[in-house]
């Protein structure tokens, strides 16, 4: 039995119902709905089967009479594109290219198969009976959209797409490698903007002391802020940036050993309208004892402090020297915001972020 539940503008979902059905001495129902949104290329599928428990089940994409093919279970698609007959009257009907394409989450299969028509994948329903997945369909004759002509374009499209969904979020995540995780949140079929963070793996054995605090409301990732591999964007407010407000940053860090130190460098950020300016020099220095620091010079910048918008700038200093554990970084506040300043005579901010040490 198939039936529309729903046709509206914005979504259309249409249901199939297979009761009855025998296997193996068993009785097994399934619901399939299909959903389909307004301006997507893809349909989302959801399948419910009861009396099925500990079976497989497999659905794939069809192989066509001329056809290249990706498959893909660790990333859970399988793309095909080709050119076959859309029906069997080859008289009337001219052959079409089309590419078709299904996307899974990789924990359902169980394995793939290739068998003379289809590539499939072998799927097991999760606890509740389910299994879902999506189905996407290009032609080379379209004119809508951005056209996709060629087996490469479909490729990267499906890669992309397949992205878009991955597996549900049901515990912890545990990473112990640099890595990246993209996060999307899905509510009845509509998916929210990607958002993505870069994760590091720290093996330095550094340790970095602030000789005045951050400000409280502009602590980045905290006490390791300025070590913690993640360098500041142009917006202030993304969380990248330490704040030190009407201070010097004075910084010092050990490197947890005596080692050889070609430069050093650290990024700040100038946006005079939220009152945060650059500073007006940095100075470097460097110690083997932690106490008796060696003076490698002051570097400043051009950069006008009325400049609209957001600059990012990283003071670099040149050290060339062997035996050195401690780097201390003394950057100078630029005092209090300028008469021209909606904040005439008022402090300002310092906003620091990575050091790097070559």
């Amino acid at each position: 039995m198939i039936k529309r539940l729903y046709n509206g503008p914005v979504r259309v979902i249409a249901e199939m119902v297979v009761k009855g059905w025998e296997y193996q001495g068993r009785t097994i129902d399934m619901t399939s709905r299909y959903i389909l949104y307004a301006g997507h290329r893809d349909c989302i599928v959801q399948n419910t089967i009861t009396g099925g428990e500990g079976l497989d089940f497999c659905t794939g994409v069809m192989k066509m009479a001329e056809h290249v093919a990706e498959i893909d279970p660790k990333a859970g698609y399988a793309a095909v594109w080709g050119t076959d007959w859309p029906v069997n009257d080859s008289a009337k009907f001219a052959k079409q290219t089309v590419g078709i394409a299904m996307e899974i989450a990789p924990k359902r299969i169980e394995h793939s198969l290739d068998n003379r028509e289809d590539y499939l994948f072998v799927m097991r329903p999760d606890a509740e009976g389910r299994i879902d997945y999506r189905i996407t369909f290009v032609a080379e004759k379209e004119r809508f959209g951005t056209p996709i002509k060629s087996s490469g374009a479909f490729f990267n499209y499906v890669k992309r797409w397949a992205r878009e969904k991955s597996a549900k979020y049901e515990g912890q995540i545990i990473l112990d490698d640099r890595a990246t995780l993209r996060a999307i949140a899905v509510k009845e079929g509509v998916k929210s903007e990607e958002i993505k963070a870069e994760f590091y793996k720290i093996t330095e054995n550094w340790q970095l002391t602030l000789e005045n605090p951050y400000y409280v409301n502009y602590p980045a990732s905290g006490e390791w802020a300025l070590i913690d591999h993640i360098k500041g964007l142009s917006n202030f407010r993304t969380a990248t940036w330490q704040g030190f407000y009407g201070v010097d940053m004075v910084a010092t860090l050990d490197l947890g050993r005596v080692r050889e130190v070609k430069d050093v460098s650290i990024g700040f950020l100038q946006e005079a309208y939220s009152w945060i300016f650059f500073p007006t020099e940095v100075r470097f220095s460097v110690s083997n004892d932690g106490v008796n620091f060696i003076d490698c010079g002051v570097v400043k910048h051009k950069y006008p402090a009325q400049l609209e918008g957001s600059q990012i700038h990283r003071f670099v200093q040149r050290i060339g020297r062997n035996n050195i554990r401690y780097v201390k970084i003394v950057a100078k506040n630029f005092g209090v915001c300028p008469d021209w300043h909606v904040g005439a005579g008022m402090r300002t901010f310092l906003f620091a972020d990575e050091i790097e040490v070559n």
